[in-house]
């Protein structure tokens, strides 16, 4: 792998002095349960002279292709499992997709979704195409978000863009085209989080809060005035001491700004928060959405509120990727290093043995966990979805072993989850704004 394409392939799999870390040890009631697992990813070609005549030209390349995110989407007694496997290299014919019930060598098979004439000439940008996908987040107004970071080979060939597909009839909804003025030369889109502020008019009172791990800011998007700003502050860089990963025996180094991000719930008389994370770093930070919304604020100066941002005292041992919040106002977040989930009860203290456990520890299923969602399911369930891809074999510079199982999408019930767990417990209220739990 040379230097370039290892330098992009890093970014792309982040896809993703401190106090001691203290956490409840639990073993739940019900483990996270394997949904699917590959060893390599296959495609649904819609005949094996096609799959091999793409094999033959160099636009699938197999084995080597890793998902980074999904997430599931409930329509009455069906679901639906959707996966990103962004572009990082040529050889990779579909960037976002629909797990099927079918099976190549024991191999799901993922559909392109919307179609497969959404996912061809990706080098020319068309309209109705996806350059590569990288994150995604389905809406409380069944609406599907894709974050389209153009990047192909470390090389920008189209704009970064922001879609937006209605789920009730596959169409397109939105095309939004970052403008220069809110990325930076080394804009890197690795994630987002969608504020749904009120469903009425067709749910246009939406925000959409996008991590910018290279250019270390928030880029927030208005939908009803279909404009978009940016937010800056210290908080969102990496530390240089977690720039060197070690997971499962692979070790390698990267300086990753915001991955993790996650919403409290939207309750009438409680401020919103949005927490988050650099990956390279060990702590969380979180602000009030209110803040975010008001572009007024950053209009002149990305960095012009840094008394807003919270950071807590107390700090993980290892680096974490992605996260989410349930409607309980209940964090789940992986721990790199330890290859291990933990839960946290935004309500309490961050890395508190009162509020913090551990909830999954699998030294296997677990290595890199790159796609976290909380999902409701037809019954009314919270699900906790994870998406673990190993990438640290990619960011190593390693191959995956396709003899081996490399991919997983594992889903849990919440409930049986943190059941007896500290971050189920009720905690005393007026926390969030208690000064001694966070940093100057």
């Amino acid at each position: 792998m040379d230097n370039g394409l290892k330098r992009v392939a890093i970014c792309f799999l982040l896809w993703i002095g401190c106090s001691s870390v203290v956490y409840t040890k639990h073993r739940p009631r019900r483990e996270l349960s394997i949904v699917h697992e590959w060893s390599q990813i296959e495609f649904d070609y819609r005949s094996e002279v096609e799959r091999q005549a793409n094999i033959d030209g160099g636009y699938f390349r197999v084995g080597t292709i890793a998902p980074e995110d999904c997430d599931v989407y409930y329509s009455g007694n069906t679901s639906t499992v959707f996966i990103t496997t962004p572009r990082i290299h040529s050889g990779t014919p579909v960037t976002l997709g629909t797990v099927t019930d079918r099976t190549r060598n024991g191999n799901p098979i993922v559909a392109p979704y919307p179609s497969w004439s959404w996912h061809n000439n990706s080098n020319e940008c068309p309209v109705n195409g996806i350059s590569s996908a990288f994150r995604i987040m389905i809406d409380e107004c069944e609406r599907l978000w894709v974050i389209d970071i153009g990047p192909l080979n470390d090389v920008l060939t189209c704009p970064s863009r922001l879609l937006v597909f209605d789920l009730r009839t596959n169409h397109l909804l939105l095309r939004y085209e970052f403008p220069n003025s809110v990325l930076l030369s080394n804009s890197f889109l690795a994630s987002l989080v969608v504020d749904v502020v009120d469903q009425a008019n067709s749910c246009r009172n939406t925000f959409v809060y996008i991590g910018d791990t290279r250019g270390f800011q928030i880029i927030v998007y208005d939908l009803a005035q279909n404009r978009s700003w940016s937010v800056s502050d210290r908080t969102m860089y990496p530390y240089p001491n977690y720039g060197i990963y070690n997971i499962a025996g692979q070790q390698f180094y990267v300086m990753d700004g915001i991955v993790g991000m996650s919403l409290t719930p939207n309750k009438p008389g409680e401020p919103r928060r949005l927490f988050y994370h650099a990956m390279s770093s060990p702590t969380e930070n979180w602000v009030y959405t209110s803040y975010l919304r008001n572009e007024t604020i950053f209009r002149n100066n990305p960095f012009a509120a840094p008394q807003i941002f919270h950071t807590y005292r107390n700090t993980r041992s290892t680096q974490s990727a992605a996260e989410a919040i349930d409607r309980d106002g209940i964090m789940y977040y992986g721990l790199l290093g330890d290859i291990k989930i933990a839960c946290f009860n935004t309500q309490g203290i961050y890395q508190n043995k009162n509020s913090t456990a551990i909830i999954a520890d699998n030294p296997v299923t677990l290595q890199f966990p790159d796609g976290v969602k909380i999902s409701t399911n037809s019954r009314g369930r919270q699900e906790l979805w994870i998406l673990t891809s190993r990438a640290q074999y990619v960011a190593s510079g390693t191959m995956f072993d396709v003899n081996e199982t490399n991919f997983r999408i594992m889903a849990a019930d919440v409930d049986q989850l943190v059941s007896g767990t500290s971050c189920r417990r009720l905690q005393p209220r007026g926390l969030t704004n208690n000064p001694d739990l966070y940093l100057p």
